[in-house]
């Protein structure tokens, strides 16, 4: 086995698995939206549900800083911003529903959003120790319910947990 080239990552260290090759050989990369246009600070936590794309929009300023939910559906020539408004977004995921599961750093937790509609609701423990988390940022849901998310201090008013920590949530139970 050779060794990965330094400073590449992606299709050309991921070997075919049963469905073939992850990307094509030359794969076509189309810029859809830029930071700096419109308004634009900060993109984060892109994920696929039901044929469309959903994103977080950062904005700069206030900690943690205010943001919102976009959708775009493949074919039009724009996207849909603020599809679900003032989530205090970053990091997404999708739960078995086809709902998002968000690292949401207004509150301090994890949160969800029902799709359609926007509707927030929590996803197991709101607190590590009994206070919130600081600004949580990516998260993923394993097959099994249990979700990993980071928790940087960066974004956190006054840096409540004290240092940047992984947690995992099982279903409904205390952060770990």
């Amino acid at each position: 086995m050779t060794e990965p080239r330094v400073g590449r990552v992606g299709a050309e260290l991921c070997p075919a698995g049963p469905f073939g090759a992850p990307l094509p050989a030359t794969p076509t990369v189309t810029k859809l939206f830029s930071v700096g246009e419109n308004n634009f600070f900060n993109f984060e936590g892109a994920v696929w549900v039901n044929g469309a794309l959903y994103f977080s929009e950062i904005s700069g300023g206030n900690n943690p800083p205010p943001s919102r939910i976009n959708r775009f559906v493949p074919g039009a020539t724009t996207f849909e911003r603020g599809v679900i408004e003032n989530t205090g977004s970053n990091g997404l995921a999708v739960d078995a529903q086809g709902n998002l599961i968000a690292a949401t750093h207004d509150v301090g937790a994890i949160s969800t959003f029902a799709l359609p509609g926007g509707a927030r609701g929590q996803l197991g423990a709101q607190t590590f120790n009994g206070t919130r988390f600081n600004s949580p940022n990516d998260v993923v849901q394993r097959i099994d319910g249990n979700v990993y998310f980071t928790d940087p201090s960066f974004q956190a008013p006054g840096n409540p947990q004290g240092q940047t920590r992984v947690y995992r949530v099982p279903p409904q139970g205390a952060a770990t």
